[in-house]
């Protein structure tokens, strides 16, 4: 059995290293190619259908085992018809990526097409059944078991296709994931079998998949493979009636899983069609972190790996140690989610309609959705793109960024925001005349007269008349608004910088939530700035605004 394994392995990944570039040739041949679009991150038409040379290669792999072992019957234990069900149906499946590959095919196509190769294995017995062994047989408990196993295999069909969005990363994971089940499902010899042939084909077909991509798996591949791990954990993974046999082949799929789940919550929430594709998935938000495609892929490769020893260690363990297990990947999940800044979404409980002109989205997704980008932001300027954006969502309607140098001697002007930059652009000039000629605590701005207290707290809602014979006169007169609020950016060694804010345009008055919320913002980017270890370099930064100088030019905002 183990040499029939290993040569079916080693088989494969040849025949699939041989399959593939003649399918590479085809699908140029009959210009069927992915083109770059703004979801993408590919920049040139790329060759689809490599689904078909992994299938190629699973078949060869079987069959000629039989030949060259002159094998003529292999005990099945009782599993001779499932395996090859699932697979006959998986062609369906095949054949719609095809279709979809080479002319398109609706969301609610595919979902028709997905359903009917479901109903075909749930007819053959093929089923969940998991936890209904203990009500009585008849139509009620058929339902549920259809409609379970409807969601089961369209869920585990579409997860794989949702995260194939970077060279070799289905591909990649769909390999471990079928390695994995192989070893699970040992004891089957055909579905073993199976197994073991598509995780070498994937390997083999990683070749020409993994950054630089030659070719891509399409949806012919993606959903073949999503499909055919979903059906294989129902015949072999899920053979007890237990909460472990549920949760191995969840928790192998748990790089898709979680990414589908978090899809779906994500697009739901910000009243988008669940079928309508993003740049918010996991492999999105490692590159928006800076990472590099390829580091990209092996981080969640071997994100991938961990998942799949969980499940193994479940599988052989007999489920004695499912709870530390579970912690496991629970604390590894709420790790990534953290730090991708995905739980934001999780913390929505009621929404907020912004108004019709906006797509009524709730204001509590736009807000959670920009902190999460913030959250990964790598450069001062990229804080500033979002934190801006927060900021005029809270209600305010110009700000600006001010940080400090190490010996607390100088502040510098970063960046700034206004609503209506046209009119301010007169009172530009003279504010940075009248600035240059202050030093800091005498009547300057109202930021070098926080500093001049020696006290990096929030200065709460005021208005001109307050700040009187405070800051300069010629500010208060003209430039500043009737009310402001300066909050600082505090860090482990005090204040790193300030936030300034308030409402010129419309002259509103300032609400205490919005400066709490402002409060926030500015906990959040000193957090950010720490741990990312972001250099404050003022040299730096004025040199880097110098050479912005078009883009400082056309903000032309006012600063206090």
């Amino acid at each position: 059995m183990l040499l029939f394994n290993i040569y079916i392995f080693a088989s494969s990944i040849i025949f699939c290293l041989i399959a593939t570039p003649f399918i590479k040739l085809v699908s140029l041949r009959f210009n069927i190619v992915k083109k770059p679009n703004h979801i993408t991150v590919h920049e040139s038409p790329m060759p689809l259908l490599g689904g078909i040379a992994i299938v190629l290669s699973m078949i060869a792999s079987i069959v000629s085992l039989f030949f060259i072992f002159k094998l003529e019957s292999i005990e099945m234990h009782g599993l001779s018809k499932q395996p090859l069900i699932l697979f006959f149906s998986g062609l369906i499946i095949l054949v719609l990526g095809v279709f979809d590959d080479i002319k398109g095919v609706s969301p609610w196509g595919k979902f028709m097409v997905q359903a009917l190769a479901a109903s075909i294995i749930w007819v053959c017995g093929i089923r969940f059944d998991f936890l209904l062994s203990h009500l009585e047989s008849g139509t009620t408990t058929d339902i549920i078991s259809f409609f379970m196993t409807l969601l089961w295999m369209l869920s585990f069909t579409n997860a794989m296709n949702l995260i194939d969005g970077l060279d070799g990363l289905a591909t990649g994971i769909s390999s471990i994931s079928f390695l994995s089940l192989g070893i699970i499902s040992y004891n089957s010899q055909i579905l073993s079998f199976m197994c073991v042939a598509l995780a070498g084909a994937t390997l083999g077909f990683l070749r020409f998949n993994f950054n630089p991509a030659k070719i891509f798996l399409g949806d012919t591949g993606s959903l073949f493979l999503g499909y055919m791990l979903g059906g294989i954990s129902l015949v072999g993974a899920m053979k007890t009636a237990t909460i472990s046999s549920i949760m191995i082949p969840i928790i192998l799929m748990g790089l898709p899983a979680i990414d589908t789940g978090l899809s779906i919550i994500r697009r739901v929430l910000k009243n988008t069609s669940i079928f309508q594709g993003d740049k918010e998935h996991i492999h999105h938000k490692l590159l928006e972190m800076g990472f590099s495609h390829r580091r990209v892929v092996i981080i969640l490769y071997s994100f991938s790996v961990l998942f799949s020893f969980l499940a193994l260690y479940l599988t052989f363990d007999s489920g004695k140690q499912f709870g530390l297990v579970v912690l496991v990947f629970s604390v590894v999940s709420y790790l990534a989610f953290s730090k991708l800044g995905y739980k934001e979404y999780l913390k929505l409980l009621k929404y907020r309609i912004v108004g019709n002109g906006d797509e009524n989205i709730p204001l509590e997704v736009k807000y959670f959705d920009l902190t999460s980008k913030l959250n990964v932001a790598k450069k001062p300027e990229d804080i500033w793109e979002t934190a801006s954006k927060l900021i005029n969502m809270i209600g305010f309607e110009r700000s600006s960024l001010h940080f400090l140098d190490p010996e607390r001697k100088k502040i510098i002007k970063v960046f700034s925001w206004a609503q209506d930059l046209n009119k301010i652009e007169a009172l530009m000039t003279r504010y940075q005349k009248i600035v240059m000629k202050k030093t800091l605590g005498e009547k300057g701005s109202i930021v070098s007269y926080q500093l001049s207290q020696g006290k990096p707290e929030i200065l709460f809602i005021r208005s001109k008349d307050e700040m009187n014979g405070i800051i300069c006169n010629e500010i208060l007169k003209d430039i500043a608004a009737e009310q402001f609020v300066s909050v600082p950016i505090i860090g482990k060694n005090g204040a790193l910088g300030y936030i300034v804010a308030d409402k010129y345009f419309s002259s509103n008055p300032i609400k205490q939530e919005e400066v709490a919320m402002l409060a926030s913002l500015a906990a959040q980017i000193a957090a950010i700035v720490e741990c990312n270890q972001l250099s404050i370099d003022l040299n730096s930064i004025v040199s880097d605004v110098r050479k912005r100088s078009q883009l400082v030019e056309s903000q032309k905002n006012i600063l206090y």
